[in-house]
């Protein structure tokens, strides 16, 4: 037993004697400095446009229903002032006039009766030269309700996203359009009353 011990031993020493050589011939591995970060390529910033954004009670074949008719009038006055034969919202498909309505962006906020349900928040984006993203960020108040990312795959896109008011509510809101990078391109106010 003692034997095979010191065979093994020997083997082993021999075996380390022979590859001291090649070991010793090998040049010794000079510090590599630390490579720089390549600065990671900045994607050109796409200039989105909201070229549509309305408010309305639906979307069909990609064209938005029920978009209001006619603007909230700013005065207590000529908002009390309403014709009996008068509708706050139309079911037809948004004609031209339809889609000439305010956008909310500034001017009056799209008006909708309360327990109107569903609203859509519709738009028409173009500048997407790659496939990238924007949120609607829906606010009722100041308190945020809903926030949906949508796709843009080319340009203009057509794209929308919904949110079902509770027959409860009453009061403003409004829907913030942002790029991926969260910068608002366009706010479009409406008002349930």
């Amino acid at each position: 037993m003692k034997m095979k011990i010191r065979l093994m031993a020997v083997m082993l020493a021999l075996a380390i004697i022979a590859a001291g050589p090649s070991l010793a011939q090998q040049p010794p591995q000079q510090e590599q400095p630390p490579q720089q970060e390549q600065p990671a390529q900045v994607a050109e910033p796409l200039n989105l446009v909201v070229e549509e954004a309305v408010m309305c009670t639906g979307v069909e074949g990609r064209v938005p229903q029920g978009v209001p008719s006619a603007p909230l009038a700013t005065s207590t006055a000529a908002a009390t002032e309403t014709k009996p034969n008068e509708t706050t919202t139309t079911t037809e498909p948004a004609t031209p006039a339809a889609a000439a309505a305010p956008t909310g962006g500034g001017g009056d906020p799209f008006p909708f009766v309360q327990g109107v349900g569903k609203l859509y928040c519709f738009n028409k984006i173009s500048g997407a030269t790659t496939a990238t993203t924007v949120k609607h960020v829906w606010y009722f108040g100041d308190t945020v309700v809903h926030t949906m990312e949508l796709s843009l795959a080319g340009t203009p896109w057509r794209t929308w996203s919904n949110k079902t008011i509770p027959a409860t509510w009453t009061g403003t809101g409004k829907v913030e359009i942002q790029d991926a990078s969260g910068t608002v391109l366009k706010t479009v106010h409406f008002v349930v009353q």
